[in-house]
């Protein structure tokens, strides 16, 4: 009875004994699991300078709001530069010299003239009046009064001479030569009418500076 018992006791410790052998080996790390993983690391809080864009909430729909790109701050600089050249760290382009420039086109001023009444102009005379535009007017009234005149009678030809002398703060004095006959009765209608005229502009020139102008009466 007693060897029956003792039997069955060994027997039970030996199943034991199997089953805990059993699914040691069937799971060997199971003793060994929680050494062998490390403890996690508690999570850090997210900073204000998280990589991760914070997403913004609008009405029923999100966006996230990006971070200023290395681009976005380049054009934002570039937005501040006034010239190519300033973009390159050069210096600025110099203005363009004044022989470079073109210079304002003389005003041509010419003494009218008719079929009839002929003017001859010197050169010099002709320089100073192109510098002079207010000439103009007063020329194109004048020769119109003395074509006027003329027109009364065609048939006075003949040539005038007028001898022009220049002043640097004045009007010019003007001496007529010889009139000859057949042209006196056009030379004291025009002076009558000439003398009751606008008077000239402030005509000015070299001091002294003397010209000879011929008008020449035509068929």
């Amino acid at each position: 009875m007693l060897a029956r018992m003792s039997y069955r006791l060994l027997r039970l410790s030996f199943l034991s004994g199997l089953l805990c052998t059993s699914t040691a080996a069937a799971d060997p790390t199971a003793s060994t699991l929680h050494s062998a993983i490390p403890a996690a690391k508690p999570a850090k809080a997210p900073s204000s300078k998280s990589a991760h864009p914070a997403v913004v909430k609008t009405g029923q729909s999100t966006h996230a709001s990006k971070p200023k790109s290395a681009t976005v701050t380049a054009i934002a600089a570039a937005a501040h530069v006034t010239s190519p050249n300033a973009a390159l760290g050069a210096a600025p382009a110099a203005p363009p010299s004044a022989a470079l420039v073109s210079a304002p086109p003389r005003t041509s001023v010419r003494v009218p003239e008719t079929a009839q009444v002929k003017v001859d102009v010197p050169a010099k005379l002709q320089a100073l009046l192109d510098d002079d535009s207010r000439m103009v007017p007063w020329l194109a009234a004048t020769m119109a009064t003395i074509d006027g005149c003329h027109a009364t009678d065609r048939g006075a030809l003949g040539t005038l001479v007028i001898e022009l002398t220049m002043h640097e703060n004045a009007r010019p004095s003007a001496d007529v030569g010889e009139v000859a006959s057949a042209l006196r009765g056009v030379f004291a209608c025009a002076m009558a009418q000439l003398m009751q005229a606008e008077r000239m502009p402030l005509f000015t020139g070299p001091e002294g500076q003397k010209h000879s102008i011929n008008v020449r009466f035509v068929p």
